[in-house]
């Protein structure tokens, strides 16, 4: 919340802090769920895949 009140001092259009947010989560996200594929190398130690934290493909990574 520090960080919010931070951003909100700085810019003073708050739509832009609710954006910065979202795209800060959003890729929380997105690499954790690229971290947690990482049990897909056991059962196919060539191709890793990850997808968006809404079930979107995005990639398709060749190790």
């Amino acid at each position: 919340m520090i960080f919010v009140t931070v951003l909100s001092l700085f810019i003073e259009d708050h739509n832009l802090v609710v954006i910065f947010l979202y795209l800060i989560i959003s890729n929380i996200l997105f690499f954790a769920e690229i971290l947690s594929q990482k049990i897909w190398r056991i059962a196919d130690p060539d191709i890793i895949f990850a997808s968006t934290f809404n079930g979107e493909w995005i990639y398709k990574m060749v190790v």
